[in-house]
């Protein structure tokens, strides 16, 4: 089977919604991870497993 191209979706992450996700970072809280949502176009109650491949690159061209 190999390892999967995207380990997020294996995993329970998958299931968390992104928001959660990051404001798990350090130095990401409420307000700067809803200012990054909206600059993405993500939705709030989108799911990590959930994300599309232009949202998953947009959402990491963002964060480095």
């Amino acid at each position: 089977m190999g390892i999967p191209a995207y380990p997020i979706l294996c995993s329970t992450a998958g299931r968390t919604k992104v928001v959660n996700l990051l404001k798990s970072l350090p130095g990401y809280g409420p307000a700067k991870v809803t200012a990054l949502m909206k600059q993405t176009g993500i939705v709030s109650s989108r799911r990590a497993a959930g994300l599309g491949d232009r949202q998953r690159q947009t959402l990491t061209d963002a964060l480095t």
